[in-house]
């Protein structure tokens, strides 16, 4: 985790989604604060910081502290849930034990034996009317789309080594303990993916040998544009069907493939230099909250990814749960999937880290390369992530000595007008050969065009918005 997400979430103080234990040995307090975060709301549990903010840190091996809170936990909950541990280091160097609960679908949680819940910043013991409470959402939780049973779905419809390789990558990565790691059907069962024998629609995605058979939705769509408005012109068009292991493997080596090292302009000085066009990390986030969070119960509840010249587009029917907005995405949030048992198992294979999180990692991964931020847009047809590439991008352009100039004539952020440009170069051009200068930038995705006639405006967009 970077120290700034770190640093919010300690400036914050307690709330009702994250909670501060001082001592490392107060296993007791952690495993109920761990059971009443997942009682009440998906949070975090810091280890190292008294109950005021102030931070003094894990004294001796953190990684050994972590794994002895690690097997408590895990023996004082019931029923099993997943969770996250890992040891952050604050700006000053010391060491603090992040645990972090997502939403957990199974409640009540028991930790020893008894139930927790969290009002406010204070863990308390369930009253009978919170049980009943809570006894009412996982019925709720029962009736969800991915714990619908699919009538005539076997064992031998799915792919049973998918099903091990989970079990095994939960193990190996400390994540979760099976009773048989060995046995696919006693998996499933664990992992909620079977109920009373029968699989479900979440088994289905996950493992299915064929899916899109019985819900052609599991389908998903990559496109290379020729232009940066979608027609006729496609580079490359690919169909992805199969389990959701499949299809996220195929797109992507669909990614790698169709997504090169350009030529960018550095800073503000358009001096081009040979860089990757995206961060694939970023690009792999985006794809798999696409994959993982749609609303799989519609058959429109399809994924497209659009590859244009300037940008990439990530789409899925879908809407962010009611409790996130979209400026949240840009924050500390907390993990609020709407397909839990499938995010289980992406979590267990590795494939989701910090959960939460990964919104924040992919701002991050861009400005690395000097990108604008991506952009997240949610609507009636569903959520839609668009990143922006390198300036550059398939369309190269000689500068001309004028345009070369337009850095230093207007900042970033700052809009101009044709009248404004043709003023500040300087010598006689014509309206038609200003407005091609400025046309050939726009094409590039250098300047944006704002506007139209006599109020048309140009902007040169600012690398960190």
């Amino acid at each position: 985790m970077m120290p700034t997400p770190l640093n919010e979430m300690l400036k914050q103080g307690e709330t009702k989604n994250l909670d501060f234990v001082e001592n490392s040995n107060e296993l007791d307090v952690i495993a109920r604060s761990v059971c009443a975060l997942m009682n009440s709301n998906p949070g975090r549990v810091i280890i190292g910081v008294d109950s005021t903010g102030k931070i003094s840190g894990i004294r001796g091996d953190a990684n050994e502290q972590m794994q002895n809170i690690r097997t408590f936990v895990e023996n004082s909950i019931t029923p099993k849930a997943i969770w996250s541990m890992s040891v952050e280091k604050t700006p000053e160097g010391k060491e603090l034990i992040v645990i972090d609960v997502p939403t957990s679908p199974e409640k009540p949680y028991l930790s020893s034996g008894s139930i927790y819940i969290r009002r406010g910043h204070q863990v308390h013991p369930a009253t009978a009317t919170d049980i009943n409470n809570l006894i009412a959402k996982r019925a709720t939780a029962e009736t969800r789309w991915e714990r619908q049973p699919v009538l005539g779905l076997e064992l031998q419809d799915l792919d049973g080594s998918e099903v091990l390789k989970t079990a095994q990558f939960g193990e190996s990565g400390g994540r979760r303990q099976f009773r048989n790691n060995s046995d696919p059907a006693s998996i499933l069962s664990e992992l909620s993916l079977s109920i009373n024998g029968q699989l479900t629609n979440a088994a289905l995605v996950l493992y299915g040998r064929n899916p899109a058979q019985i819900h052609p939705q599991t389908r998903v769509r990559a496109t290379v544009y020729k232009s940066d408005k979608a027609g006729r012109e496609l580079i490359s068009d690919q169909l992805f069907e199969g389990h959701l292991f499949s299809v996220f493997e195929g797109l992507s080596e669909f990614l790698q493939k169709s997504v090169k090292v350009s030529s960018e302009f550095i800073d503000q000085q358009w001096e081009r230099s040979d860089k990757p066009e995206y961060p694939f990390w970023a690009l792999r986030e985006g794809v798999i909250n696409s994959l993982i969070h749609r609303d799989f119960s519609s058959i429109s509840g399809g994924v497209t990814v659009g590859i244009y010249p300037n940008k990439i587009e990530i789409w899925n029917f879908g809407k962010l749960p009611g409790e996130l907005k979209l400026q949240d995405l840009k924050k500390l949030h907390p993990s609020l999937p709407p397909n839990p048992d499938i995010a289980q198992v992406w979590f267990l294979r590795g494939l989701i880290d910090k959960l939460g999180r990964g919104t924040q990692k992919i701002i991050s991964e861009c400005k690395k390369l000097g990108l604008r931020t991506p952009v997240w847009q949610t609507g009636p047809s569903g959520t839609t992530l668009t990143f922006y590439g390198t300036r550059s991008r398939l369309q190269p352009v000689d500068f001309n000595k004028r345009q070369a100039r337009i850095p230093n004539m207007f900042p970033p952020g700052r809009p101009f007008s044709l009248n404004d440009y043709m003023k500040e170069v300087g010598e006689e051009i014509s309206k038609r050969t200003a407005r091609n200068d400025l046309s050939a930038l726009v094409q590039v995705g250098m300047l944006e065009k704002k506007g139209k006639g006599k109020n048309t405006e140009y902007i040169q967009p600012k690398l960190e918005e």
